[in-house]
């Protein structure tokens, strides 16, 4: 009980500093340059001296970039991003890729890391882009975030005219026009829940953003019926898809070095994704013993998670699972990603709720069978091409899988025939288009 005691007024401090700070930030006394960093493109004197003036001042479009730099990896070498990171990520590179007079500004925060080099590449080698990262913790940042509105964000970025949020809170800055992105409504559920005000604060905040987007007719849907005094128009969809690494097989010497990597054993099947309830990871490994019983050369790698991380969520929801031939390979390359997919057996994605499913995209665009959840996420993206399974039935997840094994060559060619037209309606340069006529949208809204 003193432990718990000692825990709690602990709590109460930190809470109370994290304020404090918060405070000083909004109102201007921390912003010193050495909580600063900036990062501009690179241009020369003469290049500055024979740019044309502008008629009139450049657009400019602020983006919570810290969902795509993710968190470091234990080796140190590159950073872990999960789909909402994935999501910006590929949004930020098109947006990158054509002429436009937006000005994008990349802020950011983290008191134990900065921006990663691939995003400081790409800010100096693009003029209409620049980057700001604040070196105090996510958490404070947050917290001062949220009371103000982020008030404190043009003392810093300068004027902005959008704000895009990408992960649920739509934190608005005066004078801006407000835009959120709802990839799902899962951390609503009750069981997936992991801090129950925080989540009620995100569900009725992202109601309060002049545009929602989201990334399935599944979820506007969701969204629509769930949150209160939303209009369809109001809730825009714009697809994720895979990475453009995905549209090219990777040559065979590139397979052979990742199978000599990771040691890839003859027959497995793959999971791509963290560790979170809803992913339902305990169905997936009861199922794959299950297969295991009936050919117990199989083998089951999951990639994206750590191994620590699978261990504390099985405990979580009370299971004792057997992890005979079951590899955590942890956080995966992309250039990695496409081979690990293309030389298993399916990729299996059981999860109990989705926006999207990015996975599945990417596993269909590398011309393998998928074993997915019977849930409207799936269906959505994968249509007929995909083997579908009873997400809470680890038996009925085990016979999907075992169908994977078993099923005939022309079964197999079709369905990854169909798996190649299901990915390709999803195309980052179109989603790229649907967000800058959002963007303009706004600016037409927000003008003066």
């Amino acid at each position: 009980m003193t432990s718990q005691i000692v825990i709690y007024l602990f709590g109460i401090v930190g809470s109370l500093v994290m304020a404090v700070a918060g405070l000083a930030l909004v109102h201007g006394v921390v912003r010193p340059t050495s909580l600063i960093r900036r990062v501009v493109p690179d241009v020369d004197a003469d290049e500055k001296r024979n740019a044309p003036a502008l008629q009139t001042r450049q657009w400019r479009v602020a983006i919570d970039a810290r969902p795509m730099i993710g968190e470091p990896t234990p080796q140190g070498h590159t950073n872990r991003v999960f789909g909402v990171g994935q999501y910006l990520r590929n949004l930020v590179t098109e947006f990158a890729n054509v002429d436009s007079d937006i000005q994008f500004i990349l802020w950011s925060s983290a008191a134990r890391h900065g921006t990663p080099q691939w995003l400081d590449s790409l800010v100096r080698s693009h003029k209409n882009f620049s980057a700001v990262h604040i070196k105090l913790p996510n958490r404070l940042v947050d917290r001062a975030a949220y009371w103000s509105r982020l008030r404190f964000l043009p003392g810093i970025v300068g004027p902005i005219d959008v704000s895009w949020e990408v992960n649920y809170f739509p934190l608005k800055p005066r004078h801006a026009y407000s835009i959120c992105t709802v990839h799902d409504l899962s951390f609503l559920r009750p069981e997936f829940q992991r801090n129950h005000a925080y989540n009620e604060l995100a569900a009725t905040d992202a109601a309060l953003a002049d545009k929602i987007t989201t990334v399935s007719e599944t979820s506007k849907l969701k969204i629509l019926s769930t949150l209160d005094d939303l209009t369809s128009d109001r809730v825009q969809v714009v697809y994720g898809a895979a990475a453009p690494l995905f549209d090219i097989s990777p040559p065979e010497h590139r397979s052979a070095a990742v199978r000599d990597a990771y040691q890839l054993p003859a027959s497995y099947f793959m999971y791509a994704g963290e560790a979170a309830a809803r992913k339902n990871l305990g169905n997936l490994i009861r199922a794959f013993q299950a297969v295991r019983r009936k050919r117990p050369e199989s083998h089951l790698l999951m990639a994206g998670l750590l191994e620590h991380e699978l261990t504390a969520l099985m405990t979580q929801v009370g299971e004792t699972a057997d992890l005979t031939n079951v590899r955590v390979v942890g956080y995966v390359p992309q250039e990695d990603l496409q081979v690990l997919y293309q030389q298993s057996e399916a990729l299996v994605y059981p999860s109990f709720d989705e926006g999207f499913g990015l996975p599945i995209v990417e596993a269909m665009k590398m011309g393998q069978i998928v074993v997915a959840s019977d849930i409207p996420a799936s269906h959505e993206v994968a249509r007929d091409a995909a083997l579908f399974v009873t997400p809470d039935r680890h038996e009925s997840i085990a016979e999907g899988m075992i169908e994977a094994l078993i099923m005939s060559d022309e079964e197999r060619r079709l369905r990854i025939e169909k798996g190649f037209d299901a990915a390709n309606r999803f195309s980052w340069s179109r989603s790229r288009d649907r967000m800058l006529e959002l963007f303009e949208e706004g600016f037409r809204e927000n003008r003066p």
